[in-house]
């Protein structure tokens, strides 16, 4: 018998497995608002995690969430 997960499920850990990579990563909806990024992007980037998620590219580009 196949386990399945609902869609939230599989997008929870979709989100726990870009959060905790190593390589900076963005996830990002179709008007580029961001909907989840890793620690290490954040890291590299200078910017406070907890400013990351909801803001646009364009907030993270002229350092208005750093």
């Amino acid at each position: 018998m196949a386990v399945t997960a609902s869609t939230s499920e599989q997008f929870d850990f979709a989100l726990a497995l870009i959060k905790s990579s190593d390589t900076p990563l963005l996830v990002l909806d179709k008007d580029l608002v961001i909907l989840a990024g890793s620690s290490s992007f954040c890291s590299a980037f200078q910017i406070d995690p907890t400013a990351v998620k909801g803001n646009s590219m364009s907030v993270l580009g002229s350092g208005a969430a750093a």
